[in-house]
């Protein structure tokens, strides 16, 4: 099974998806899809609809919102596509 990941806005640094696409990794992000500046449910769709794991570190949004029965009040999102929620990488 080839990994296919969907890269969140927030996340696509370009030293990242060089170094997962020399590894032979499937990598779609979000500026080649033209999908900058929409929401978190509708690119979550997006990476659903595509068979693709969505990578981000939007640890707010994506926890809170993944995790209602932890967190009262918190809003899951429509649809269940595989989510990786990743701290950001220290600049060096």
């Amino acid at each position: 099974m080839r990994i296919q990941l969907y890269i969140d806005e927030d996340a696509m640094a370009g030293i990242l998806v060089k170094g997962l696409r020399a590894r032979g990794i499937d990598i779609a992000t979000v500026l080649e899809e033209e999908m900058t500046g929409r929401g978190d449910d509708e690119q979550l769709e997006y990476a659903s609809e595509r068979k693709r794991a969505l990578y981000t570190f939007n640890v707010g949004d994506f926890c809170l919102s993944q995790s209602p029965v932890l967190i009262p009040g918190a809003q899951p999102l429509q649809k269940t596509a595989p989510v990786h929620v990743s701290l950001p990488y220290p600049q060096i």
